[in-house]
């Protein structure tokens, strides 16, 4: 039975190239787009971390890039990122989405976030 299920599908099923995506390291990512941050290169340090959101990775990532965008200038895609942590669970995208409302002078939205998004779990980057 085997030998005919391995005989049936290796003539229907074939390899396509390029059809998997490339293997991203994910820990090296993070790295590499923190040492970016810590040297001061904030624009650098998004392109890296919206690499790694792409590539699967989680709040973590996503948080991180939020920080970037936040620290090159781009409030709104650092407010998004932000958020999108904070709804993944993760609390210093929750804490993160909080401080940048209010460092815009947006306390009212800031108090909404607090009660639409839950304590979430684990840490991160904060601004």
């Amino acid at each position: 039975m085997i030998d005919w299920v391995n005989h049936t599908f290796s003539r229907l099923i074939e390899p396509i190239e390029d059809s998997q995506p490339e293997y991203q390291d994910l820990d090296a990512l993070r790295e590499l787009g923190t040492k970016l941050l810590a040297g001061g290169d904030p624009h650098a340090a998004r392109l890296v971390f919206a690499k790694a959101s792409q590539s699967g990775g989680g709040p973590l990532e996503t948080n991180l890039l939020g920080v970037a965008s936040w620290k090159a200038g781009d409030r709104t895609g650092g407010l998004e990122a932000f958020a999108q942590a904070a709804e993944a669970g993760l609390e210093a995208g929750r804490q993160n989405l909080v401080t940048g409302l209010r460092r815009m002078g947006l306390g009212d939205a800031a108090e909404l976030a607090l009660k639409k998004f839950a304590v979430g779990e684990g840490g991160g980057l904060l601004l």
